[in-house]
């Protein structure tokens, strides 16, 4: 699990803004930003010969894709119930 960087940093001798300590996140969400244009290029790609099984699982994947990035986006709103989201 990531962790934001301390709120008192030695090197600088002051404390941190809250912008400055979420910056691993930043880094963190940029990396699943390439993820997931990666996998809308294999989506863009998608074979002819997938199974209705494979079409599926990946429908399951966009699902969850779409999930995880609402409760992020959403996380603390009042009313908003997070979905779920498989492994």
């Amino acid at each position: 699990m990531s962790a934001p960087y301390n709120k008192h940093d030695c090197f600088a001798g002051r404390d941190l803004t809250v912008k400055e300590r979420l910056e691993p996140q930043r880094i963190i969400i940029e990396h699943a930003i390439e993820h997931l244009n990666i996998f809308r290029d294999i989506l863009d790609h998608a074979s002819d010969h997938l199974t209705e099984e494979q079409l599926l699982i990946i429908c399951s994947a966009v699902d969850n894709a779409l999930a995880a990035a609402q409760n992020a986006r959403f996380l603390g709103t009042s009313g908003y119930i997070p979905q779920p989201v498989d492994a």
